[in-house]
């Protein structure tokens, strides 16, 4: 896992004069047994979020009125330090630090694992004392999802009581014929939105 262009390798030798190509990457936990494997996880999340610090920034310049919304992962700070560090979804800073108006976070609702992912990303935000909207991202991905929404849906609508804003990943957009029909029978409202 180094998960860098040579852009990014460039920029850490520029920043650390460490080539990350030389850190020892290879186990669950590198960075117990090297601390500059942790600078080098740390640079990452920091670095991707100054990028979105930046990209938001000129966004909310050009759209004032303008919301933005970050893609997290539930379990996110349940993960190892080197796959945190990989994802670099640190939707928790970015809310902290102003640049979400909103969260997505997309769990995996074919395991169990997927409510404790949401209750875990709830009672952090809770604890930020951000007022930001929580909405669970109802994925499709096939090592989330190796079915359509017809199998999907009825699994997160058991997985999921109690979660009252959703939005659809794109491949579920893509089958409208297959998700309306799934949808209609589950949601309150009746018709399909444009």
């Amino acid at each position: 896992m180094h998960g860098f262009d040579e852009g990014a390798r460039a920029a850490y030798i520029r920043y650390r004069q460490i080539d990350p190509l030389d850190l020892t990457m290879y186990d669950d936990h590198p960075e117990t047994r090297d601390p500059e494997v942790q600078q080098f996880f740390n640079w990452r999340l920091d670095t991707v979020g100054a990028l979105l610090g930046e990209l938001v920034q000129v966004f909310r310049q050009a759209v004032p009125k303008g919301k933005v919304a970050v893609v997290g992962r539930g379990d996110q700070y349940n993960l190892t330090p080197k796959v945190q560090a990989r994802t670099c979804s640190d939707w928790l800073t970015w809310v902290a630090q102003g640049y979400a108006d909103e969260v997505l976070i997309d769990a995996a609702w074919k395991d169990e694992s997927a409510r404790a992912a949401w209750d875990a990303a709830t009672h952090l935000l809770e604890k930020s004392q951000r007022k930001v909207p929580l909405t669970c991202l109802l994925t499709s991905r096939p090592n989330w999802w190796p079915y359509g929404p017809t199998e999907a849906w009825p699994i997160f609508a058991e997985r999921g009581r109690g979660i009252d804003r959703v939005a659809v990943e794109g491949y579920f957009t893509r089958c409208e014929d297959e998700v309306k029909p799934v949808l209609q029978k589950t949601l309150t409202w009746r018709r399909w939105p444009r």
